[in-house]
C-alpha cells in the first residue's frame, strides 16, 4: 500500500517538537535565553525586509501628481487666430447679391454718406483685424451654444453672422485691389519721374556746352549775342530748359553754315559735329515729353477711396449689432460671453469704455475761508 502524504499540519509540528528538544538541550548546557533569542535576530531581519520593499513599493504620488498636472493643460483654452477667408468657407458660399442684400437689411436706415463718413475714421486692416477675431469667436460660440443661451439672444441668427462676415471679407478684399492699384501706379509715376530726372541732368549738360560754344563763335556781335542771351534759359526746369537746348542747336547749325568770314573762321575748329547736334535736339525732345508724362495726374482708378470707407462703414455697423446683441446676452445669462472691440473700439463706442462704470458719490464739500481774511467769530 502507498504510504499517505503529510499533511502541512503535522510537519509544522514535527518542526515544534524538535525546537522544543533543542531549546531543552540547550537548557541542560547551560546555555542563557538570552543567546538563544539573540540568535533568532536574522529571521526578524529576513522578515522586515520585504517590509521595507513594500514601502518602497507604495510610493505612488509622484505618478498622481504627473497626471494631475497634465489634465489642468490639457482642460486649458487654446487661443485660435481667425481669419476672414476661413470664415467664409465655414459659413458656406452664396452670391454677391443675396450676401449684400442681406448686409444692407441689417444695415438698417444708414444712408451711403453716413456710412462713408463712419468708415473714414479706421483704417480698414484695423476693422479687418477685429472682425475677424469677434464674428470667429461669435461663430464658434453660436456653433455650440445651448438652447438656453441662445434664447437670451433671441435676435442673433446664422443670417446675420454670414452677413458681417461676408461684409467684412469684401471690404478686405476691395481694401486690398485698391491699394495695389495705387501702388501700382505710384510706382510707375516715380519711374516716369526717375527717367525725367535723368534725362534733365544730361539735357542741362548739353545746354551748358552749346551755351559756351555758341558764345565763343557769336564773339560778342550784337545782335546775334542778344538772341543767344534770349534762349539761354537758366531756370533748370524740364520744359524751359528742352525748349532752351533745341533753340540753342538751331543757332548753332545757323552759324555752322554762316557765310561771314569771321564766324566761319571760329567754327573752323570746334569739336561738334552735325551727329552730335542732332543727339542734343533728339534729348531735349525726349525730356519735354517725359517731362509731360512726369506731371500728369495718376490714372483715375477703378475702386474708390469713397467705395472702400463704404464697406468699412457696413463692417462697423454689423459688427456694432452683433457685439450689442453679445452684451445683451451676457447681462442675461453670464455664461454667454462678453466680446470687446480693440482696434475699432473708438469707432464704435465713441472713446468710451463699453462698460458702464458705477459713479462714485462726490463727498459734500467743505466750506474754505479765502486767504487773508479772518473767519468772523
Amino acid at each position: 500500500m502507498p504510504t499517505p502524504k503529510k499533511s502541512p499540519k503535522s510537519k509544522s509540528s514535527a518542526t515544534v517538537k524538535s525546537s522544543a528538544k533543542s531549546s531543552a538541550k540547550s537548557s541542560a548546557k547551560g546555555k542563557t535565553p538570552a543567546k538563544a533569542s539573540a540568535k533568532a535576530k536574522p529571521a526578524a531581519k529576513a522578515t522586515a525586509k520585504p517590509a521595507a520593499k513594500a514601502k518602497s513599493t507604495g510610493k505612488s504620488k509622484p505618478a498622481a501628481k504627473a497626471t494631475s498636472t497634465k489634465g489642468a493643460s490639457a482642460s486649458a483654452p487654446a487661443a485660435t487666430n481667425y481669419t476672414l477667408a476661413q470664415l467664409v468657407q465655414r459659413i458656406g458660399s452664396t452670391t454677391d447679391a443675396a450676401a449684400t442684400q442681406d448686409a444692407m437689411l441689417y444695415v438698417g436706415a444708414y444712408s451711403d454718406s453716413e456710412l462713408t463718413a463712419l468708415g473714414a475714421k479706421v483704417a480698414t486692416d484695423r476693422i479687418s483685424t477685429d472682425c475677424a477675431r469677434l464674428l470667429g469667436q461669435a461663430l464658434d460660440f453660436w456653433q455650440h451654444a445651448s438652447d438656453a443661451q441662445r434664447d437670451v439672444m433671441p435676435a442673433l441668427s446664422p443670417r446675420l453672422l454670414s452677413a458681417a462676415i461676408w461684409a467684412a471679407h469684401k471690404d478686405q478684399q476691395l481694401s486690398e485691389a485698391f491699394y495695389r492699384e495705387f501702388e501700382s501706379e505710384r510706382l510707375d509715376q516715380s519711374q516716369r519721374r526717375a527717367i525725367a530726372s535723368s534725362l534733365l541732368s544730361q539735357v542741362l549738360r548739353d545746354r551748358n556746352i552749346l551755351h559756351g560754344t555758341c558764345t565763343l563763335v557769336v564773339a560778342s556781335d550784337p545782335v546775334l549775342q542778344v538772341q543767344l542771351d534770349t534762349i539761354s534759359a537758366r531756370i533748370v526746369r524740364p520744359a524751359p530748359l528742352a525748349e532752351s537746348v533745341t533753340q540753342l542747336v538751331k543757332l548753332l547749325r545757323t552759324l555752322l553754315a554762316s557765310k561771314s568770314p569771321g564766324i566761319k573762321a571760329r567754327c573752323t575748329d570746334l569739336r561738334i559735329t552735325p551727329t552730335q547736334l542732332e543727339e542734343m535736339a533728339q534729348r531735349a525732345a525726349e525730356l519735354a515729353l517725359a517731362a509731360k508724362h512726369a506731371e500728369a495726374p495718376r490714372r483715375a482708378s477703378k475702386i474708390t477711396q469713397a467705395e472702400v470707407d463704404r464697406w468699412d462703414g457696413i463692417c462697423l455697423v454689423l459688427l456694432g449689432r452683433i457685439l450689442a446683441q453679445f452684451e445683451a446676452g451676457h447681462s442675461a445669462d453670464p455664461t454667454v460671453p462678453r466680446l470687446n472691440a480693440i482696434s475699432t473700439h473708438v469707432a464704435l463706442y465713441g472713446g468710451k469704455s463699453q462698460r458702464k462704470k458705477p459713479s462714485p458719490e462726490k463727498p459734500v464739500p467743505t466750506p474754505r475761508t479765502s486767504v487773508g481774511k479772518r473767519s468772523e467769530r
